[in-house]
């Protein structure tokens, strides 16, 4: 089954590269639990869910190859890019 992340506007339809991902407990079982942001998203952008959209975790893959490694990490964690790559920051 294919697996979801939400990812913001800035990513998605502004083409920004993701700044930052963090993993939540998943919705449900085509969640992934991936949050995924360019990192300079406000408060009140974030609230309005018009800037909230679903991709596939396999295109999000395509897209950025760094992420391959991230994406069997558990529950509670988060990161930054840092250059090429991304660090741990939870």
């Amino acid at each position: 089954m294919a697996k979801w992340v939400v990812a913001t506007g800035r990513v998605m339809h502004d083409g920004l590269p993701i700044g930052r991902l963090h993993r939540e407990t998943p919705k449900d079982e085509q969640d992934s639990g991936w949050r995924v942001f360019a990192g300079d998203e406000t408060p009140e952008y974030l609230d309005d869910r018009h800037n909230i959209w679903g991709m596939y975790l396999r295109e999000l893959l395509l897209g950025d190859r760094a992420l391959e490694q991230l994406v069997s990490e558990p529950v509670g964690t988060a990161f930054e890019r840092t250059g090429s790559g991304f660090a741990r920051v939870r």
